[in-house]
């Protein structure tokens, strides 16, 4: 389940999904606040892009879903832009980078992708109206999208006592 010429065992992984908990709903509250028309459109331009992809959804090819993928990083770095930090922006660009591999793995069925697609078109709702519990709901729903693909693939589990700080969900 590893990208080819990326070289990472399970633990590291893991560390780039618990990066990705921590990092990604800091970066959509900071987004919200600083969210512009520019930015929407960047991240509708994302989400059009991957309902192209998918069309009437009986053809997922290898293709359709790394272009699924490449919607999805899109989008984050649409979203990371949006903070106005360059240094959040890069740090987005990394894990994205070390999670495509696993990203085009979740994407197995027409269930997968419209799942996805609804989840993206759920963060993007949420960031514009500034909904913190609906935000975190809709980026829960995604990592987990892809933490569970990782433990189907791995045949390990992840840590699911976690810190209050890794936890995206009000209560």
């Amino acid at each position: 389940f590893l990208y080819p010429g990326l070289s990472m065992t399970p633990k590291d992984m893991i560390d780039v999904l618990d990066a990705r908990r921590i990092v990604m709903p800091r970066i959509a509250e900071v987004a919200t606040m600083n969210l512009n028309e520019d930015d929407i459109e960047r991240m509708e331009a994302a989400i059009r892009f991957a309902e192209e992809a998918i069309g009437d959804g009986s053809d997922l090819t290898e293709a359709t879903r790394t272009v699924l993928s490449v919607a999805s990083m899109r989008f984050d770095l649409a979203m990371a832009d949006a903070t106005r930090n360059k240094l959040l922006a890069r740090m987005m660009n990394m894990l994205l980078t070390w999670l495509d591999p696993l990203r085009i793995m979740t994407l197995r069925s027409s269930d997968d992708t419209d799942r996805a697609l609804a989840n993206l078109k759920d963060t993007l709702a949420a960031l514009k109206s500034g909904d913190r519990t609906a935000l975190l709901a809709a980026l829960d729903r995604r990592m987990t999208q892809i933490e569970g693909e990782w433990e189907r693939a791995s045949g390990r589990r992840l840590r699911r006592e976690r810190p209050d700080f890794l936890q995206t969900t009000d209560g």
